[in-house]
């Protein structure tokens, strides 16, 4: 079980999806926010919730820019009290997986899972919220393997800037993505969790698409990848993306007035007209691509 809580806490933002696409091309991972008065210049990178720092080994421009900041921002705080609460949200608090769904459609999960965790662990997830099984198989299909914690992109950028006692700060709580991820009402989990294993090979493949796309730093096309994928109605698509932009947005200023920071969202809060590039811009910031 603690193996499945660390793979949850990698997947935690991989249901994103992006808004409308603005004219101008996005061709790099990397954005230089600059102007308005601030002292120095502050950065925008999208990661990817499974790419590892090998990313950074081998674009040298994401290590010179985050090594000459002064702090770092990410979605969350990712450290042991991020896992301790995970690990309570993903519970059902009665009941369980198959007293959930009709004997039939159980049947079709309980399969998949078999077949890509096996009887034990498959038998282990009666217990979880439909949504957190989902996250489960998101992770398990990825097209690279989840990354050791020390590996992983977004909290390898925490740990390195806490080594140089620098700020981590975190643009939004574990409670609040938390319930927004695993506390949504239970016939939808329940429908999007059948829904997505009963197109799981079709969902495999974008997610291929998807990292394919990222290694590109062809933004504009994982945005029109995620946006056309089926799946969420307007208002989830403005919940885990919009919404949660204008909260951050509401930060950012004072952050990097304080001092250059690093910012470490998912890529796809980066794009669109609500995307943290041009919503910084109509703020009078000036952001431009870093050539990579």
């Amino acid at each position: 079980m603690k193996r499945s809580i660390y793979l949850l806490a990698l997947c935690l933002s991989i249901l994103q999806t992006a808004s409308a696409q603005s004219k101008q091309a996005y061709n790099s991972l990397l954005w230089e926010v600059s102007g308005k008065g601030l002292k120095a210049p502050s950065y925008l990178f999208g990661t990817y919730h499974f790419a590892t720092k090998k990313l950074v080994d081998s674009l040298p421009a994401i290590r010179q820019k985050f090594e000459g900041s002064k702090a770092m921002a990410g979605e969350i705080v990712m450290d042991s009290t991020m896992m301790l609460k995970l690990a309570g949200s993903v519970v059902l608090t009665k009941g369980s997986l198959d007293s959930l769904f009709s004997a039939d459609d159980y049947k079709v999960i309980h399969d998949k899972l078999i077949a890509l965790f096996g009887d034990q662990m498959a038998n282990g997830f009666k217990k979880l919220k439909p949504s957190a099984v989902q996250l489960m198989v998101a992770s398990a299909t990825a097209p690279i393997p989840p990354p050791p914690l020390n590996e992983q992109l977004d909290n390898y950028f925490q740990t390195e800037s806490k080594k140089q006692n620098e700020p981590v700060i975190g643009l939004e709580t574990v409670e609040e993505q938390i319930e927004l991820l695993m506390n949504g009402e239970m016939e939808t989990q329940k429908k999007q969790l059948l829904k997505y294993l009963r197109e799981m090979d079709q969902n495999k493949d974008v997610s291929i698409k998807l990292y394919q796309l990222y290694l590109k730093q062809d933004l504009d096309g994982l945005a029109t990848l995620i946006k056309d994928t089926p799946g969420y109605t307007q208002k989830e698509m403005d919940d885990l993306l919009k919404a949660r932009n204008l909260k951050w947005l509401a930060k950012l200023p004072a952050i990097m007035s304080a001092q250059s920071t690093f910012v470490a969202v998912g890529a796809a809060h980066l794009l669109g007209e609500w995307g943290l590039i041009d919503q910084l811009r109509k703020q009078g910031y000036t952001v431009k691509a870093v050539k990579m």
